[in-house]
């Protein structure tokens, strides 16, 4: 069935309802569009073909054609006419059919002009469009002159007239006729359905519907949705009757079958309205078509009126929910996956998605058909397996590993995203969340049997691959693609908690080496880019010889050796149970694939690790672990996942050259001996040497040579041979410009977003990208990093409307941005705290001492100057490195039964009693629960006097107040008044400790200890462990701050007068308040340069003003150049060769903002109606612009007198 909508739109740009209903239409033809040539118009999924007015702004045909449909655009000779003609061919399953759309202004046609038309048609063909005639038989009440034309033409060759007595055009004070012709060759008309909407669409034409059966034509699409409520109360009130779950397979049937019951299927298009849709937009839309078809009996009636003062309201309302909904967009616009969709949609604006290639090369020949393209992905894919194999010893004694997972466990693994794919037994993570705890149990209970017998059901070994295509790749070649596997979410919820006891066994035993970075806590790519460039730095220093090579494996995740995993696995201390259950899961393993609808045949697969698999990336670290024990002494070898970055340094070439050969050979060996292989033609060798002697050598694998180059890519950042990143800043500035020019869309000068979501878009699309590899970047030199800030400035500029002759420091001041260069400096130092914090167990920088630049000549600390900033940066905050708080591992403290902690569960914790009922609870909680316990109270305080903090004894009355460094947070403060008192106070091993404080955020980061937890939190933690042992039990409760609590109030008063009276200083502070006010630090510095600058006195109103929110985008550029006194005077156009001269013609003086403002005779008037909106007398340029800000009625004024000129 093929839909066709045919309407006359009265203007096109502004009709948001109809657009939304033109989505389920496959062709649409439009009259009187109101489009200009220069007017940007799209609709999605659709081919537009426009006739517009060149010389009125009335008028214009567009016809829309679905993209799935062949057209192409006829020309037809016809004699010159107002009558505005369209016509394009469009192709359904070979059978072709034309589409002629008509417009005609006063409905004027000659016999000639008609016949001319008829002469250029060939059936089949469908005649639609606005005649504007009126006679009798189409509901009129008079005959228009050329009436009798049309309808004879229609008659004299046999057309059919589609239209039923239901008139299309409505106006007030106008009878209702039928405007609206649809007219079609005889061969059509048994096949056509022709229906009117009952809605106007803020014009004066209804809409017309017209469907018809034509080639083989797909049905309406439909959408599947399950009513999850309903699904999760029925799948639980199942389960709940069960006593246990048997097996996996019951389980998945089970689900699948609720599934199918709770889905409603759903036409693709009846979601008719867009996300921002409100209940008050249908009632208001119900209430214009009820008045509206009330309005179409009667000529002369009230609900004209009526309907028309309903459609304003809501257009408004329309608008209003418009710009709400995108300032949410724009707020929420700082995630990653939020900003990326905003430039996937644009770019998708520009550039149409290509369908999926549908020829694969194999062995020479094309193949064409889907299944067969499956098929052979599924044969590649399912690669021979390996026929050696390797004697595996299972035995061994039980470890903690292969203990019963805990529903804690269980918890903290469920998936995160709802709506992931599924595997092939068709469980989403969503299903998962649906149950309620005691049935999460009875799941554990069956993934515990799993576990412990190691039989892994069918379903768990099967694999969905999806064939993604590599960047830059042959789209014909199946070696081009990557696989993606989709396994079972339970089976990946299974992973998730063996990979969390896999990470602790890891860093407890610190199994791997300190070069090796990858899926690892504190192993990120940011670590090894760090240890990558301090190697070449401190051996450039030492005026050494130096060449670095990158090699990569070729397909290294499929070519993985099931039993060297096992075996690997087993060296290093992993227990012989958990070495089963890997073996039994990467062995005997199925696929499909998935490839345009098309599902191949099950192959066996029984080699490689299934990308897609969250345990995957944990067993390939595993299998290169042990590349470390053939590296040569004075070789640095680095290695991320499958990339291997090997540095050889030497005072002599001939001894870099061998140690390097020698190296790579021994790699290639050990990839040999473990079935994997290098790929030469990818790996590169760069020359990072500081030496006018260059190496004339080669370096080869397998007799390929490896090419030579003058950059080095890691892991995103392209490291030049001058260590200058001039390379990477190239590419990054051109990345950037490309999403600089997406992100223009948004902000035209007629429409746009406001200035603060503009920030917000380019700092979460452009900046971050600019940011990206801060640590290693900020050491390049001003110079290098003058392309980005060019970007950066052009991006600032764009947001806030300003011109190009805007000065920088004042563009700065205006958007209250700091620079790129400062940003990256202090994201540098950023992360050199959080690895000082880590210490040399966690962190493999500060293990190799390579934060500080020791060792380097004083020339290359000042010419890298990022570790010398870091360095001055705790100088300058007077802060030794030993006094940082260290990171230790998180602890369990649930798993002891004498420790608790208490934040909401004691009579005395519930906000809505009364202050008095709160401490009558507390105290006779005391008194009755405590009475036999050391009670103990903390807190702190903080304040322009400093920090400080006060832990009281309350049993045996004793007080301990300290002070720390001014940079903590009250949250650090809470802390360690905590730390100070477990520490200080817990001594006697019979009794039991009722710690209490009011820092509520500080306890519930000790009910959850996780790897990214505050360092003092952790600190918490494990002082409460040791302290344990010297105590009987140790309570944490939470006690409500400021509502008279007794012993609360005296911990505060304590906290208070100490931070004013002399006590000692407690030596801590925290890094992560330390990061926090680097960019503080940053910012100051940006205002003091700004208010040193000869640009201050003239706009010193810029920081202290905030932007007017909710104003249309040409009137906050022409706000914000009042502002920044950038206005295009002619002052300012003749600075930049603009003007011939720089005076204003009438007053024989300089044309600036100023004199625009307040002094020109021309805009005198103007002027004085300014005063009266104002209600001043004289007028200064400084207090309009403060005023203008935060007033919108002073705004308005303004906006008025400048729009009044005429000049902008």
């Amino acid at each position: 069935m093929v839909n066709l909508i045919q309407w006359n739109a009265r203007g096109l740009r502004h009709k948001t309802l109809a657009k939304d209903s033109f989505l389920k239409a496959d062709i649409v033809a439009i009259q009187e569009t109101f489009l200009t040539p220069s007017v940007n118009f799209a609709l999605p999924n659709k081919i537009l073909y426009r006739t517009d007015r060149h010389n009125s702004p009335s008028g214009g045909l567009l016809i829309g054609i679905n993209k799935t449909f062949s057209s192409h655009l006829v020309n037809l000779q016809l004699p010159p006419s107002e009558v505005e003609v369209q016509a394009v061919r469009i192709v359904i399953d070979s059978k072709s059919i034309l589409i002629i759309n008509v417009y005609s202004p006063h409905g004027h046609f000659e016999s000639s002009f008609l016949e001319n038309l008829y002469a250029s048609l060939s059936p089949p063909f469908l005649i639609v469009g606005d005649f504007n005639i009126h006679h009798p038989i189409l509901g009129s009440l008079r005959t228009s002159r050329s009436a009798n034309v049309v309808l004879d033409w229609i008659s004299t060759h046999n057309m059919c007239i589609l239209n039923t007595s239901d008139p299309t055009y409505f106006k007030q004070g106008c009878h209702p006729s039928l405007l609206d012709l649809s007219i079609c060759s005889p061969d059509l008309l048994y096949e056509i359905k022709w229906t009117v909407y009952n809605d106007t669409f803020d014009s004066d034409h209804c809409p017309v519907e017209i469907s018809f059966n034509y080639g083989n034509t797909k049905g309406a699409s439909v959408r599947r949705r399950i009513h999850w409520g309903k699904f999760g109360t029925s799948l639980n009130s199942i389960l709940d009757r069960e006593n246990d779950i048997h097996s996996v397979q019951s389980f998945e049937k089970l689900c699948n079958q609720e599934k199918h019951n709770n889905t409603l299927i759903q036409d693709m298009f009846s979601k008719k309205f867009p996300p921002w849709w409100s209940s008050e937009c249908s009632y208001l839309l119900g209430q214009k078509r009820k008045f509206l078809r009330l309005a179409k009996q009667s000529r002369f009636n009230p609900y004209w009126n009526r309907a028309k003062h309903i459609a304003a309201k809501l257009r408004k309302l329309i608008i209003h929910l418009k710009r709400s909904y995108w300032d949410t967009l724009c707020d929420n616009a700082g995630s990653s996956k939020t900003s990326f969709r905003i430039i996937r949609s644009l770019r998708s604006r520009d550039i149409p998605q290509q369908n999926a290639h549908r020829l694969i090369l194999l062995e020479g020949s094309n193949l064409t058909s889907p299944l067969g393209q499956a098929n052979a992905f599924g044969s590649m894919f399912g690669s021979s397996p390996i026929s050696e194999g390797i004697p595996l010893d299972f035995s061994g004694t039980a470890t903690p590993m292969d203990s019963e997972f805990s529903i804690r466990e269980l918890l903290q693994s469920l998936p995160k995203k709802l709506n992931g794919s599924p595997g092939s037994d068709g469980i989403t993570g969503r299903m998962l969340r649906c149950l309620t705890l005691v049935n999460l149990k009875k799941i554990l209970g069956l993934v515990n049997k799993i576990w412990l017998s190691g039989n892994i059901p069918p379903s768990w070994k099967h694999s969905v691959i999806i064939p993604i295509l590599k960047p830059g790749k042959n789209a014909s070649e199946l070696k081009s693609y990557r696989p993606i596997s989709l396994t079972s979410v339970l089976c990946k919820t299974t992973e998730r908690m063996i990979c969390r006891r896999l990470t602790d066994f890891f860093l407890k035993e610190n199994i791997f080496h300190p070069h090796h970075f990858g899926f690892l806590p504190f192993r990120s790519c940011e670590s090894l880019q760090m240890m990558f460039f301090n190697t070449l730095l401190k051996a450039r220093s030492n005026k050494e010889y130096i060449i670095a090579a990158s090699l990569d494996i070729s397909s290294a995740y499929d070519s993985v050796w099931p039993d060297g995993v096992v075996y690997k696995a087993l060296q290093i201390g992993l227990s012989g149970h958990t070495a089963r259950w890997i073996h039994q899961f990467l062995t005997n393993r199925t696929l499909q694939v998935r490839w345009s609808g098309k599902l191949s045949a099950s192959f066996t697969s029984n080699r490689g690790v299934p990308q897609g698999c969250c345990i995957s990336p944990y067993l390939f670290t595993i299998y290169l672990h042990d590349v470390f024990e053939i590296i040569p002494p004075g070789v640095t070898c680095l290695i991320y996942a499958d990339d291997i970055f090997i540095i050889c340094s030497d005072p002599s070439l001939q001894n870099v050259k061998t140690k390097l050969q020698i190296t790579i050979q021994k790699i290639q060996i050990w990839c040999q001996n473990w079935k994997l292989k290098l790929d030469p033609t990818k790996s590169t060798v760069v020359n990072f040497s500081n030496k006018r002697q260059t190496p004339n050598f080669q370096i080869s694998v397998d007799n390929v040579y490896i090419p030579w180059s003058n950059n080095m890519k890691v892991l995103g950042i392209f490291f030049s041979a001058n260590l200058s990143f001039n390379c990477h800043f190239n590419y990054v500035a051109k990345k950037a410009l490309k999403r600089l020019g997406y992100l223009r869309a948004l902000g035209g000068s007629n429409w746009g977003a406001n200035t603060v979501h503009l920030l917000r878009l380019v700092n979460a699309c452009i900046r971050s990208i600019c940011e990206f590899g801060a640590h290693v970047t900020s050491y390049a030199g001003s110079t290098s990093w003058r392309k980005l800030e060019v970007v950066h400035h052009n991006c600032l500029r764009f947001a806030a409307g300003l011109p190009r002759w805007t000065p920088i420091p004042v563009m700065f001041a205006e958007t209250g941005e700091i620079r790129l260069r400062d940003r990256s400096l202090a994201l540098s130092i950023s992360f050199l705290l959080r690895h000082f914090a880590l210490g040399d167990n966690f962190s493999p920088i500060k293990k190799s001492n390579l934060c500080t630049l020791d060792g380097l000549r004083p020339s290359f600390k000042e010419r890298f100057s990022g570790g010398t900033n870091w360095l001055n940066f705790l100088k300058d905050a007077n802060v030794r490195i030993e006094n940082f708080i260290p990171f230790v591992y998180p602890v369990e403290l649930q798993k002891e039964n004498t420790i608790s902690i208490h934040t909401n569960d004691l009579p005395f914790q519930q906000s809505q009693i009364p202050y008095p009922t709160l401490c009558k609870l507390f105290d006779e909680y005391v008194n009755k629960e405590w009475n036999s316990s050391i009670l103990i109270a903390t807190d702190a305080s903080k304040g322009e006097e400093g920090v400080s903090l006060a832990a009281l004894n309350i049993t045996y009355n004793r007080t301990l107040t300290l002070k720390l460094h001014p940079m903590n947070s009250v949250f650090t403060a809470e802390g360690c008044a905590i730390l100070i008192a477990i520490e200080r106070f817990i001594q006697e091993a019979d009794k039991s400790y009722i710690l209490c404080s009011d820092s509520l955020s500080v306890l519930k980061s000790l009910e959850s200890l996780h790897r990214k937890s505050p360092t003092i939190s952790l600190q918490i933690g494990s002082a409460i462990i040791r302290a344990i042992t010297r105590s009987a039990a140790i309570k944490l409760v939470w006690v409500p701050a400021h509502v008279g609590i007794t012993i609360n109030e005296q911990a505060d008063e304590a906290a208070r007068a100490a931070r004013i009276s002399d006590v000692n200083i407690y030596p801590c502070i925290s890094t992560e308040d330390l990061r926090k006010v680097i960019f503080r630090v940053k910012a100051d510095q940006g205002r003091i340069q700004w208010e040193s600058t000869k640009y201050f006195p003239s706009f010193s109103h810029l920081p202290k003003t905030t932007k007017t929110p909710l104003l249309p985008r040409r009137k906050e550029i022409l706000l914000t150049r009042l502002r920044t006194r950038s206005l295009p005077t002619k002052a300012i156009l003749f600075k930049v060769g603009l003007e011939s001269s720089p005076l204003c013609r009438q007053c024989g003086i300089v044309d600036s903002n100023d004199h625009l403002l307040l002094s020109c005779t021309v805009f005198e008037q103007l002027r004085n109606n300014l005063r009266a909106s104002l209600g001043i007398g004289a007028l200064h340029y400084n207090w309009i612009c403060t005023i203008s800000t935060f007033n919108r009625r002073a705004c308005s004024a303004v906006l008025h007198f400048l729009q009044s000129t005429n000049l902008f």
